[in-house]
């Protein structure tokens, strides 16, 4: 991909085509190990959300999603055993309580923009759910994701180093990410501009989960070329095979060799073996006689 296509698809420039031509290209670029977690933290647990009350009326989640949610986030990103063991240790009613009181708190964000007003409500939502074990600010965002997904942006990865591309050339700088409440906000503002851009100079609705799943793709075009995940997955499973297949040949090359080894031990213990002189005492004390002979005649 060419640094000119780049800088068109920064989240400053990206324009409706492009943009919906990303979001398509998402089931395609997801592992399919992933599609059933995605089936779940897509389109279940926000629609258990939306059926049980709007996010202003006391909205809570469950134990059991929120680790689903975990298992989701880390099977995208970087694998940490350990976080889910620590999201599992919470008490079933504390979740209920802090989600709800999150929830409660994230309400009153403007829909579609961040104000001082929505900054306030967005860290208060996170501060209460950081009060869970386990859960961090992304990790927190990811929660409001789920029972927001038209306004509130996970905190992925991919979605703040497309947020943080101001040109070009920083689109293959991998920036150090804090994973903090400000980096948060930064990352969500963002969200909303573009948003915005869309909904006043192209009559184009798009949603925070939308622009998620375009980041998706995208950093990974832009770090791995046009091939999907899948065929980046096979072409690995593939390598493996043929990696397999040599340390196998190689390591048949040295049993082969090892027994050749052993057998020509063995060959020269039996010559040994076999000799007059090592076997039978007698024709040790036969062949020393003539010997004995000669001296005694001299």
């Amino acid at each position: 991909m060419s640094t000119d296509t780049r800088q068109e698809e920064l989240i400053t420039t990206i324009t409706p085509r492009q943009f919906d031509s990303l979001l398509s290209a998402y089931h395609k670029t997801v592992p399919e190990k992933l599609v059933e977690l995605d089936e779940k933290r897509y389109v279940d647990i926000p629609s258990r959300i939306n059926e049980r009350a709007p996010l202003s009326e006391r909205t809570s989640l469950y134990l059991e999603e929120v680790v689903t949610l975990v298992d989701w986030k880390l099977a995208h990103g970087k694998f940490r055993p350990k976080l889910r063991q620590l999201v599992q240790q919470n008490d079933e009613e504390l979740v209920l309580d802090i989600t709800r009181h999150a929830f409660m708190a994230y309400a009153v964000v403007p829909k579609g923009e961040i104000s001082t007003k929505g900054t306030a409500a967005v860290k208060a939502a996170l501060g209460w759910l950081t009060k869970l074990r386990g859960i961090g600010p992304a990790t927190a965002s990811l929660i409001l994701s789920a029972g927001d997904p038209e306004d509130a942006p996970f905190f992925s990865d991919e979605l703040f180093r497309w947020c943080m591309c101001e040109d070009a050339a920083e689109t293959r700088k991998r920036r150090d990410i804090k994973y903090n409440v400000k980096e948060y906000l930064e990352l969500f503002d963002r969200v909303q501009v573009l948003r915005h851009r869309f909904r006043t100079d192209f009559d184009r609705k798009v949603t925070a989960v939308e622009v998620e799943k375009v980041a998706y793709v995208l950093m990974r075009r832009w770090d791995g070329g046009e091939a999907s995940m899948d065929q980046r997955e096979n072409d690995a499973g593939k390598k493996r095979k043929v990696n397999s297949a040599a340390d196998g040949r190689e390591e048949g090359l040295k049993k082969t060799k090892m027994q050749a080894e052993r057998a020509k031990a063995n060959s020269k213990t039996n010559t040994r073996a076999a000799s007059p002189t090592n076997s039978d005492p007698t024709n040790r004390e036969a062949l020393e006689r003539p010997r004995r002979s000669t001296r005694s005649k001299k």
